[in-house]
């Protein structure tokens, strides 16, 4: 049994980043994250300003999402990692002055 972080799951996630502002790494692998889940988490990035990975693999994030996402990175300027699992030419589409100068690493598994 595994706990994964979807529906409201990402929202309670969030709310507590305040509690962990030395937060360096987020692996979110596998936890079918959506697009409100994606807007919960970047609304809160301000709590965690010293992250430097955010693992977002095999979640269900889209155009937009990946869109919100650039939209708060602003909040976490110390992002170097980010693993968008194969969505960079959403990142790439996104207004090129809120992305941070950070190493995109994108998978693409093939099965």
């Amino acid at each position: 049994y595994q706990r994964r972080v979807h529906g409201n799951g990402s929202k309670y996630l969030a709310e507590h980043f305040q509690y962990i502002p030395n937060l360096q790494t987020l692996n979110l692998v596998g936890n079918f994250i959506e697009e409100n889940g994606v807007k919960y988490l970047a609304e809160h990035f301000q709590y965690i300003p010293n992250l430097q990975t955010l693992d977002l693999v095999g979640n269900f994030i889209e155009e937009n999402g990946v869109k919100y996402l650039a939209e708060h990175f602003q909040h976490i300027p110390n992002l170097q990692t980010l693993d968008l699992d194969g969505r960079e030419e959403d990142l790439e589409k996104a207004d090129s002055n809120t992305l941070p100068n950070i190493s995109i690493i994108c998978q693409n598994f093939v099965n």
